[in-house]
C-alpha cells in the first residue's frame, strides 16, 4: 500500500507541475494560440484612435468595454499616445477628468491624424 502511495504521489507531482506551467500568474489556463500583450496593443491602438475619431468624447471605462482591454492596458496604450514627454508620447489622445469619470478624446494632432487614413 505505501509503494501505490508513493506512485500516486508522483503523479500528482507531475500534473500539478503540469498545471503550473499550462497557467499563467492568475492561475488562468493558457492560450498558446492567443496573442501576446504587444500584439493586442497593436490592435487596440488603432480601434481606440477609431473609436474616438467616431464618438468624440469616450469615457475611459467604456473604451475598455468597447476595445475588449483591461484598464491596465489601456493606460499603457494612452502612455504612448497621450503628450507624456517622459514616455515619448505621440500627442494624439488627450485624457481629462470629468468628475468622477476619465474622459479621451483626441487631440487636433490626433483628429488630422484620423482625417489622412
Amino acid at each position: 500500500m505505501d509503494s501505490r502511495l508513493r506512485e500516486n504521489d508522483a503523479k500528482m507531482g507531475d500534473c500539478a507541475r503540469k498545471r503550473r506551467c499550462d497557467d499563467d500568474a492568475y492561475g488562468r489556463r493558457r492560450d498558446d494560440d492567443a496573442p501576446d500583450g504587444d500584439a493586442t496593443m497593436d490592435e487596440s491602438v488603432p480601434r481606440l484612435l477609431q473609436l474616438l475619431s467616431d464618438e468624440g468624447e469616450v469615457s475611459m471605462q467604456r473604451a475598455t468595454k468597447r476595445l475588449g482591454v483591461s484598464t491596465s492596458e489601456l493606460r499603457r496604450m494612452l502612455a504612448s499616445l497621450g503628450d507624456d514627454a517622459r514616455y515619448d508620447g505621440l500627442d494624439l489622445v488627450v485624457a481629462r477628468r470629468d468628475g468622477e469619470r476619465i474622459v479621451l478624446s483626441l487631440t487636433d494632432k490626433g483628429r488630422a491624424l484620423c482625417a489622412r487614413t
